[in-house]
């Protein structure tokens, strides 16, 4: 991952270091005339005996913009400089999905229909494919075998970037019959986050 809001978790993979050396991981480092650098340390990384290593940085709170990454041998003043120093933008805010629009989020494997009561549940799970925790209303629309809209239903999901959460739809009051609901996930603001998926239900 290159870019992640403020707050965000991001893994830093590094090779080719000084095999069994401890590193902070500097997030914008600036290096002062006398070679003595500042910046904020956002981790540290500890490299294997092959010189290779990886660690787990959370985003400090930066305005929106692309930031050096670089690694300071602890107990030194002065930068161990990358051959290919990485950037990281920081941008977007957490919960939002602009630049993704319906590949925001995606049904894992395939929606389940039960019963439970009178009621039946459609079961169907999301995973969040952006780089920032989303908050989303999962929608089923649901058709007779007319194609007319006769109901629909909802359920929330909050999954965490990359990751899948499963919603449970409820549907009650509906005349004996067989029915196509018709899936589909929003933004708390009302924008697609997913294509449209289609379960077969009979009540």
């Amino acid at each position: 991952m290159t870019s992640a809001p403020t707050g965000h978790n991001v893994i830093l993979s590094a090779h080719g270091l000084n095999a069994g050396a401890a590193y902070n991981i500097l997030f914008n480092p600036q290096t002062a005339n006398s070679g003595v650098i500042s910046g904020t340390i956002v981790g540290a990384i500890l490299s294997n005996s092959l010189g290779a290593g990886s660690a787990t940085i959370t985003v400090p709170n930066a305005a929106s913009g692309s930031y050096p990454i670089e690694l300071q041998r602890i107990g030194t003043t002065t930068i161990d400089a990358l051959a290919n120093p990485p950037t990281l933008t920081v941008g977007g805010v957490s919960g939002t999905c602009t630049n993704e629009g319906t590949a925001c989020m995606g049904v894992s494997g395939t929606p389940s229909v039960s019963k439970s009561g009178g009621n039946t549940l459609i079961t169907v799970s999301y995973t969040n494919n952006s780089n920032a925790p989303q908050t989303a209303y999962i929608y089923g629309v649901v058709h007779n075998a007319l194609g007319q809209t006769v109901a629909y239903t909802t359920a929330t999901v909050s999954p965490a970037a990359g990751a899948s959460q499963t919603g449970q739809l409820v549907l009650f009051g509906l005349a004996p019959g067989t029915y196509s609901v018709t899936l589909f996930a929003v933004s708390t603001s009302g924008t697609a986050l997913s294509t449209t998926t289609n379960v077969s239900v009979t009540v």
